[in-house]
């Protein structure tokens, strides 16, 4: 394990965290938690932490390998800044990350994507035209209120 000083990012910098929607009443009550579940143990992971990846594109290969068994539909993408906290790698290439502090709710975003009619999109990318849709990052408070037609 290295662990990196807490200097390193002085500056915003963000941290991507993958999820099951049935993960996320729990997250939106609790905020993110280190736990150390059977999908981080297929990975290879033994300690407790929260898992994260600081580079977007990387989120199908994490899909992939953390949710085989998971239709993308149902996978959430959330997002907390990492500027003073202390985090950890486990692999630089495969930008495996993790800290070991709690992250608390009001500190956690979702992405939200949707078309230019408003029509909800989920993770699938193979299935819009990424000219035409709306991205954006909300607040965790938010969820439940956007989230209702899913």
């Amino acid at each position: 394990m290295i662990r990196f000083n807490e200097e390193i990012f002085k500056e915003d910098h963000p941290a991507y965290h993958l999820t099951t929607m049935a993960h996320m009443k729990q997250i939106t009550e609790e905020g993110l938690l280190p736990l150390c579940g059977d999908h981080c143990k297929r990975v290879g992971h033994t300690e407790k932490g929260i898992c994260f990846f600081d580079y977007f594109p990387s989120w199908y290969r994490w899909a992939q390998n953390l949710y085989p068994e998971v239709p993308i539909k149902d996978l959430e993408m959330l997002r907390f800044n990492l500027k003073g906290r202390t985090w950890h790698a486990r692999d630089y290439i495969l930008q495996d990350y993790y800290v070991l502090e709690p992250v608390l709710k009001q500190d956690i975003e979702f992405l939200q994507m949707t078309t230019k009619d408003g029509s909800l999109l989920s993770l699938d990318y193979n299935k819009f035209d990424i000219q035409e849709v709306d991205v954006k990052w909300y607040p965790l408070s938010s969820y439940k209120i956007l989230r209702k037609g899913k």
